[in-house]
């Protein structure tokens, strides 16, 4: 889940700090920061497909 994923990205991140010259770890922990800011997005975000108009049945 996201929370496994978060704790893996604080990994990451504390791996690439303190190996500066690490300039993978750095890389591979910004790609895990975009993906799971995308996928908490699409977890925040109602369906697509649902309509939140007046009048709509979001409404």
């Amino acid at each position: 889940g996201l929370r496994l994923r978060l704790v893996d990205l604080k990994r990451q991140v504390e791996a690439a700090i303190s190996d500066p010259g690490e300039i993978d770890r750095g890389e591979q922990a910004l790609a895990m920061m975009h993906e799971i800011a995308a996928d908490a997005r699409g977890l925040l975000q109602p369906p697509r497909d649902y309509d939140w108009a007046p009048g709509g049945p979001g409404w």
